[in-house]
């Protein structure tokens, strides 16, 4: 069954050699191992995982460079099964075996409910005892024996799934183990075809998170009330900010906040009684993401975060797709300035042909710091002035195109991610870019162009930002 694990890639390979840290050997310079660890790591990520398992084989030194990068730096435990013996792997012979060193990230994919019975305490399960052989004592006993671990990923969660309140005690293992759980960000999804409402027992493992990510989950009045993100049993440990008192825990209130900073809301649905919680509850998150939207008044949300300074907002979100159909499925060649079949046929993105429907929706959006659009395509779009009626690229689209990047001059910091990166969109030169983006211009903004992958296409006025 190991074996199996390992050429499906749901865990790593663990090393049986004794190590000998004192061993030094020089390579060529010229060799694939005497290049610096910056260029290996580049010239590896490129291959497969078949290719790193066959590669640590090589030598010793080849094998700590591929367990600690690639194969351990980000865990995928797919079944109850993987996560058994991955925690095997990491509790055998731990004066040598580093290899929990080595992971930051780490995902449960569809975690399985304890079977041990609850009481069911103002709605919530409770169970007084864990046992220690379930998914859920196993996943909490994994998680404290990673020092070095920050990002957390729960997926895949089925309904009635919940966290019994005896893991909120993730304390107990810091003291035991000497070091404190930096677990920096935290991502939640649900089961495919269900939405999920968010449940603090759904974060008592956890402490402390400063990113939040959901995705196709509910947020209402019952997830930003008590019981609270951080709860009492929490309130000597060393997962409670020092700013927070025993006091103001027991204090009785309505709406409770938590320390999150980033907050990531992917296809998810806010409930009308609970997006009044959002400024009290997260109030302070200084970054919203809004990722492939439901619908475009979604947007409106980014009100509710007084102290809201990074906006992101996904352009390719379907929210933004609201043609007729059957406008789109004939092409009117009598009036191609304003017919849907048309432009689709040229791959204009649906944002600028729909942009006029909810144009007025995002000027409600606030004036932040930075604004980030995200997913963003330029394709078969030149920015027309809607008043430019002698231009010969005047059409619905272009006048679009120009009206919103003419709307973003309010903000300080524009940023566009395209949607794929360089090698698959149109090269610019840097005049090219300018022309295109010159509607968004104002004289102290700055604007930014990266592809999918990172890279900066283009820049204007980041020393002035700065």
């Amino acid at each position: 069954m190991f074996s199996s694990l390992i050429k499906k890639g749901r865990i790593g390979v663990l090393s049986t050699k004794k190590r000998d840290d004192s061993l030094s050997i020089e390579h060529p310079p010229l060799s694939l191992l005497g290049l610096p660890m910056e260029l290996l790591q580049k010239v590896l990520q490129n291959l497969e995982l078949r290719d790193w398992l066959t590669l640590a084989l090589v030598c010793r030194y080849l094998q700590e460079v591929v367990d600690k990068y690639f194969l351990y730096n980000n865990v995928r435990l797919l079944n109850e099964s993987s996560l058994r013996l991955f925690k095997k792997a990491i509790s055998r012979d731990k004066k040598r075996n580093l290899l929990s060193l080595y992971v930051h990230g780490i995902e449960f994919h569809k975690p399985v409910k304890s079977t041990q019975e609850q009481t069911s305490i103002a709605g919530f399960g409770f169970s007084s005892r864990p046992d220690n052989d379930s998914y859920i004592a196993l996943m909490v006993e994994v998680i404290s024996l990673l020092p070095n671990l920050s990002c957390i990923s729960v997926l895949q969660i089925s309904p009635g799934f919940c966290f019994p309140e005896w893991t909120s005690t993730l304390k107990t293992y810091a003291f035991e183990h000497n070091y404190y759980p930096s677990i920096r960000k935290l991502t939640l999804s649900s089961q495919q075809g269900w939405s999920i409402a968010l449940r603090s027992n759904l974060l008592w493992p956890f402490g402390l998170i400063e990113e939040l990510c959901l995705v196709e989950m509910i947020i209402d009045s019952s997830s930003l009330k008590k019981p609270p993100l951080l709860t009492v049993s929490n309130e000597e440990g060393p997962l409670i900010s020092p700013l927070i008192t025993k006091n103001a825990l027991k204090m009785e209130s309505t709406v409770t906040w938590s320390p999150i900073k980033i907050l990531s809301l992917t296809s998810c649905s806010i409930a009308n009684n609970g997006s009044r919680f959002l400024a009290g509850y997260f109030r302070d998150v200084h970054t919203l993401k809004l990722v492939s939207m439901k619908s475009h008044y979604d947007v409106l949300l980014s009100n509710c975060f007084p102290n809201l300074r990074t906006l992101y907002i996904d352009l390719n979100s379907k929210a933004f797709s609201l043609y007729n159909a059957s406008e789109a499925s004939v092409i009117n060649t009598s009036n191609a300035n304003s017919n849907f079949a048309y432009f689709n046929s040229q791959f204009v993105p649906k944002f600028y042909l729909n942009y006029n429907h909810f144009e007025e929706i995002m000027d409600k959006i606030p004036v932040v710091d930075t604004i980030v659009l995200t997913n963003v395509s330029f394709s078969n779009v030149k920015p027309v002035d809607p008043e430019d009626i002698t231009n010969e690229d005047h059409n619905i689209v272009n006048n679009n195109g120009y009206v919103f990047l003419k709307s973003l001059q309010r903000f300080g910091m524009v940023q566009f991610i395209l949607l794929k990166n360089y090698k698959l969109h149109k090269t610019r030169t840097r005049d090219e870019w300018s022309e295109l983006l010159k509607p968004c211009f104002s004289s102290t903004n700055c604007v930014r162009v990266k592809d999918k992958d990172g890279s900066v296409l283009y820049s204007r006025n980041e020393k002035c930002y700065n």
